[in-house]
């Protein structure tokens, strides 16, 4: 901590701005705290051919339900956050849940990352076939990750990730045997920013 009153007094004699070097060294030492954006199931859509079932689980909450031995679907858009840093990955992640205990579900994500101008039906980035496993208690909140999104991926001009999310319910390591039910989506993503 004495280096950073150092600087600070060294600013003051060279004449930097007092306040815009105090603000990069807050920046410095609370920056990099991982933050999460939380997207919940009644944010999502779910369209087309393979459309995951809009519903409610047993306390009333909104759920997407995904078949099991069928290939079923949600999609979202999502803003690239202010303040993520560029250089460092990020992952999604999901909330889900389903009846049957201590099996496997096998789901795929797909993205695009897109700024002002960019061709929103481009290519996606894939990241196929991962094996989650079901909670060891009925109905019990399981978070699983998705493979990180690699520091600079994604570019200073972009704002807008859009996300395909499904469950690869014909797949033969699908071992769930139920529905697999979709509480929602987070994005977990380290900050480079101070109170934001």
């Amino acid at each position: 901590m004495g280096a950073y009153w150092q600087q600070i007094m060294c600013c003051l004699l060279s004449g930097q701005r007092f306040y815009d070097r105090v603000a990069e060294i807050i920046s410095d030492l609370v920056g990099g705290q991982v933050l999460t954006e939380w997207i919940p199931a009644s944010a999502i859509r779910s369209s087309g051919a393979n459309a995951a079932t809009a519903g409610v689980n047993g306390i009333g909450m909104f759920v997407y339900s995904f078949a099991d031995g069928l290939d079923r679907r949600v999609q979202f858009n999502m803003r690239v956050p202010r303040d993520m840093d560029l250089s460092k990955p990020c992952t999604f992640c999901i909330g889900w849940s389903s009846p049957t205990v201590a099996q496997n579900a096998i789901m795929d994500l797909a993205y695009l990352i897109s700024a002002p101008g960019d061709d929103t039906e481009g290519l996606p980035t894939t990241d196929p076939g991962l094996v989650f496993a079901s909670s060891a208690v009925a109905d019990g909140l399981v978070i699983s990750n998705f493979t990180e999104i690699p520091g600079g991926t994604i570019g200073p001009g972009d704002v807008c990730f859009h996300v395909i999310l499904e469950r690869d319910g014909n797949n033969v390591n699908d071992t769930l045997g139920d529905v697999l039910e979709l509480h929602g989506v987070s994005l977990r993503y380290t900050s480079k920013q101070y109170g934001v």
